[in-house]
């Protein structure tokens, strides 16, 4: 098994209004190379509890399997944010994100272009950061992250995640940290299976508080 993901601590972006925590890094080699063999997806068992998720609540366009796969990685991140074992990183304060569909929309658009032009980064091809793509969508918001994999299954790439130091800045940090309301995830497939995921996470204020949104 072979994971491409960000293994650089994350860098913090400080601003008036906001906070934002993404993680950068290019890959030594280019991912997926080296594998010609196809992977048919498993489908992932996700018992029910709290971060179980509502039929119909991601409306993911494209192949129906892909917006499976974005629903089923949904409920893994909810359940990691919901185990008691992570309790303690989380103070107990971690709920279920919710899922945004315009966040969505940028993380697929973001997983596509990497497949297509062949890089992994957190930046595309243009030199636009999640924060630009993001901002473009008119969503106010008071922190951001991005977790970006490449990987065989969503199981696998959120264990890749979930693998890694606890009580630090990472990608661990991203999934389990309390202050992120929203999530939308993409995931596209290439020829050899390989699975190209992007996870963005973002603080949405209420209404009441959205003096604090972005500016």
């Amino acid at each position: 098994m072979k994971t491409f993901f960000p293994s650089r601590p994350p860098v913090v972006f400080a601003g008036f209004f906001w906070i934002a925590v993404v993680a950068f890094v290019v890959p030594a080699q280019t991912p997926g190379r080296s594998r010609q063999d196809i992977t048919i997806f498993p489908r992932t068992e996700v018992q029910a509890g709290p971060w179980a998720v509502p039929s119909g609540a991601a409306h993911a366009p494209g192949s129906r399997l892909m917006a499976e796969q974005e629903r089923q990685m949904w409920a893994l991140v909810n359940r990691d944010r919901w185990d008691p074992a992570n309790a303690k990183e989380t103070s107990g304060r971690a709920q279920p994100l919710k899922w945004n569909e315009r966040l969505a929309e940028v993380a697929r658009a973001h997983s596509r272009d990497m497949l297509q032009h062949r890089y992994f980064s957190h930046f595309d091809q243009h030199g636009r950061s999640p924060f630009v793509r993001i901002n473009a969508t008119g969503i106010h918001w008071i922190a951001l992250a991005e977790n970006i994999a490449i990987n065989r299954t969503i199981g696998e790439a959120e264990d890749s995640f979930m693998d890694e130091p606890r009580f630090q800045s990472n990608h661990r940090g991203n999934i389990l940290d309390p202050k992120y309301t929203d999530v939308g995830i993409g995931i596209v497939q290439a020829p050899n299976g390989d699975l190209y995921i992007t996870q963005d996470f973002a603080a949405i204020p209420s209404r009441r508080g959205s003096a604090g949104s972005r500016r």
